[in-house]
């Protein structure tokens, strides 16, 4: 299935520090993508206002995953979870194209 997402302006990050696949602690796997310092603090503070609704996580206009953002970014990492093995592997490997 195909989806359309209209987007309100968000934050840039051009540059990671580390994006890498763990366990997400309830039996799924997660994406994990450590932001640079400065992305980190501009990023948490965009957060803020907007826990509890989807963002949109996206490479060159395209929409790679549109995850609920639980709670404010509280560190320099934000972590995807609830993902299969696979789909884990598929969102790294889009994220580092």
């Amino acid at each position: 299935m195909d989806w359309c997402y209209f987007v309100d302006p968000g934050l840039d990050v051009t540059r990671a520090d580390r994006v890498e696949i763990g366990e997400d602690g309830i039996g799924g796997f997660a994406v994990v993508v450590t932001l640079t310092p400065a992305d980190g603090v501009d990023y948490a503070a965009w957060t803020t206002g907007s826990a509890g609704h989807q963002i949109a996580i996206s490479v060159e206009g395209r929409v790679l995953i549109a995850p609920d953002l639980l709670e404010p970014l509280s560190g320099d990492a934000l972590h995807i979870i609830g993902l299969t093995e696979t789909d884990a592997q598929t969102l790294l490997r889009q994220l580092w194209e």
